[in-house]
């Protein structure tokens, strides 16, 4: 019984862990990070600016516009503000500036491995 016990505890512990690609990808989202939340925080500023423009429309016309705008510029502000939380395959073909860091993480992670994930845990 105790060594059933023992192999179930070892398997979950093995499953559990992080794979090389885990470690990559999370360095690549720290790197990208900075660009992601630039991109979001001056969506944000110009959906505030749509905001007033609409609260400020003296006709119809310009009122649709701000409004379609402001849901463009909405959808592209939770597009950057939600990147990292996307499946790998997708911030790669998404996010040229993600695929860049992906791929410099990944020369740093063969260079010095247990650095590497000692770093990025």
């Amino acid at each position: 019984m105790k060594k059933v016990l023992l192999t179930l505890t070892l398997l979950l512990v093995i499953s559990c862990s992080k794979s090389d690609k885990d470690y990559i990808e999370y360095c690549a989202d720290r790197k990208t990070a900075e660009y992601w939340n630039g991109k979001a925080d001056n969506l944000k500023k110009e959906i505030l600016e749509l905001e007033y423009k609409i609260a400020t429309s003296i006709n119809e016309t310009q009122k649709n516009s701000a409004t379609k705008s402001m849901q463009y510029k909405t959808y592209l502000f939770n597009y950057y503000s939600n990147a990292s939380k996307k499946k790998l395959k997708e911030k790669l073909v998404d996010f040229p500036f993600f695929e860049s860091n992906f791929k410099n993480c990944e020369e740093e992670f063969q260079k010095n491995p247990i650095f590497f994930k000692e770093r990025y845990k």
